[in-house]
């Protein structure tokens, strides 16, 4: 983080991470073939690269040059987050997962987005996921707290309850 401060590149960096651990969670075979004896440290710069999308800042390729250099090729996918989680810190931004049955329109993203704003004083990432799963509703977590107004959750909660009293009355 320093380093990307003290060049100036630290948003450009943060893009780069994001991608990059993206990229590993889309592409688990990632992780195999970084860690493979067999593949060369050439060819592993040349597939952390392509990974993010665009072409590298040198900062990024420092980076991944160091990261090689030791063998913590393994914890990639880690310290991509790690920095993208100082960052958010260093900027006051929020990630917001939001889950729902449906798709969600863009007004009532821009509502809850607004909503964080006026909350936290800082910027809002938003991460909207759709899951049938949940019957209806939907699931709001920012940083470490998390709303569950789903039908799923709400008929797991009066399940707990009815548990609960059955055993209370035991």
């Amino acid at each position: 983080m320093e380093y990307a401060t003290e060049r100036g590149v630290t948003e450009v960096l943060y893009g780069q991470m994001g991608s990059l651990a993206g990229n590993f969670e889309a592409l688990p075979a990632l992780r195999t073939t970084l860690v493979s004896p067999v593949v060369s440290r050439e060819q592993k710069m040349s597939l952390v690269c392509a990974a993010v999308g665009e072409e590298p800042a040198e900062c990024f390729r420092d980076f991944v040059r160091l990261v090689l250099d030791n063998r913590r090729e393994a914890y990639l996918r880690t310290m991509a987050l790690e920095y993208m989680s100082l960052y958010r810190k260093r900027n006051n931004i929020s990630v917001v997962h939001l889950t729902s049955a449906t798709e969600l329109g863009d007004e009532v993203k821009e509502r809850i987005a607004q909503s964080v704003v006026a909350k936290t004083h800082g910027a809002v990432e938003m991460d909207c996921r759709i899951d049938p799963s949940i019957g209806g509703g939907f699931i709001f977590r920012i940083d470490d707290k998390q709303l569950d107004a789903s039908v799923r959750g709400a008929l797991e909660r009066i399940a707990k309850a009815f548990r609960q009293s059955s055993v209370s009355t035991l």
